[in-house]
């Protein structure tokens, strides 16, 4: 992991918005096995497009690209 990934505070608890897009931020589901992107009562993808909240998970942060993995600590 990359000194950059370490300290992204986008991606580690407690999960900080991405401020070039607005209120977004990381959100661990437990309901899909993984993290999505949350802002609001909106989900979305990777890309900042819309979805259900069922099909929006995330593998990697947007901000630094680490691996978003179900057994992360932080």
């Amino acid at each position: 992991m990359t000194k950059e990934q370490l300290l992204c505070k986008v991606c580690h608890t407690p999960f900080e918005s991405i401020s070039d897009l607005g209120s977004m931020h990381i959100v661990k589901e437990p309901h899909i096995g993984g993290y999505s992107l949350y802002s609001g009562s909106t989900y979305f993808d990777s890309d900042g497009c819309p979805l259900g909240k069922d099909d929006a998970p995330i593998y990697y942060c947007p901000m630094c690209g680490r691996r978003l993995d179900d057994n992360d600590e932080n």
